[in-house]
């Protein structure tokens, strides 16, 4: 009797055993996404506040890494001016504030060689050669003619003189090909002045023509190249009927800032508000910095 009711005994605990298996097998098949989303919520709550103290100490150093894995010529410290009167000695005399207030910053000693300076005009109207389109412009870039051979390939001609009497340009094939003009050909676009007395008294306008002598056609890989500063110096077409060109030439700075100085005389003061631009470039090897040098003072 004894052996009987433990084998009931038995038997009810696997019943009891079965039937609480079935009825789990039965629960998963219905739940099982419900677990499974359930499952990766968890692995993705742990993984998050696992990464937070991660994050926390990678994140202060980025900064460090980047300046250590940085390319040498990619950074850069900008200098843009504003002056009233533009002629070769108000450009030597903003140089001369911004080298001081370098030295006085302490920035020197982080800067690879002298500033590069580069002068920039906005896109001036074309009188000739004559064009379909009367709204082309051409912009002038003038720089060191110095260290522009190192950073140009040559096609045909030879680059602008560092000191001439002409104020002589180089084209890209490009801009050559879409205003219709080679070697040896000559554009002339009007450049509007004002000419006054001191610093602030104008006294008329006048716009005298400025003669390209076109001496080059010329390559450069601006994209690539910080000596460009990303100074667009390609052709740059917007559709239109007909199409509107918009290009730039490369002039000697030495020479374009001589120009401006022959339009002045004994007692007046060329002023070119709008359009030109004044920029000094210094390579340094970090983070780009940028500055404005206004009234004499540099701020970085």
């Amino acid at each position: 009797m004894a052996r009987s009711k433990l084998a009931r005994t038995t038997k009810k605990r696997g019943a009891i055993f079965t039937s609480t298996a079935t009825l789990a097998a039965w629960r998963l098949r219905r739940m099982w996404g419900m677990l499974f989303i359930t499952g990766l919520g968890m692995i993705a709550a742990v993984m998050l506040v696992c990464a937070v103290p991660l994050y926390s100490q990678v994140a202060p150093t980025t900064g460090l890494r980047d300046v250590l894995t940085a390319n040498r010529d990619s950074a850069t410290l900008a200098v843009n001016a504003t002056v009233v009167a533009v002629s070769s000695q108000s450009v030597a005399d903003i140089h001369n504030t911004i080298e001081t207030s370098l030295n006085n910053a302490s920035l020197s000693s982080y800067l690879n060689g002298s500033p590069q300076f580069v002068i920039q005009t906005q896109g001036l109207f074309i009188t000739a050669p004559k064009l379909p389109n009367p709204t082309d412009t051409l912009a002038i870039s003038g720089y060191s003619m110095k260290e522009v051979p190192k950073h140009t390939k040559l096609i045909r001609g030879r680059l602008p003189s560092s000191l001439s009497n002409n104020l002589e340009v180089a084209l890209t094939p490009e801009t050559a090909l879409g205003f219709h003009v080679d070697v040896g050909s000559t554009i002339i676009v009007p450049f509007q002045i004002s000419v006054g007395h001191g610093d602030t008294t104008i006294t008329h306008l006048e716009t005298p023509n400025l003669r390209l002598h076109v001496v080059g056609i010329y390559t450069a890989d601006v994209a690539n190249d910080v000596f460009w500063h990303c100074d667009d110096v390609n052709l740059v077409v917007t559709p239109s009927r007909p199409p509107t060109l918009n290009g730039t030439v490369l002039v000697s700075s030495d020479t374009f800032l001589a120009t401006l100085d022959a339009l002045d005389t004994v007692d007046n003061a060329v002023y070119a508000p709008g359009l030109t631009n004044l920029n000094w470039y210094c390579n340094c090897p970090g983070p780009p910095l940028r500055g404005v040098v206004k009234t004499g003072k540099l701020r970085i």
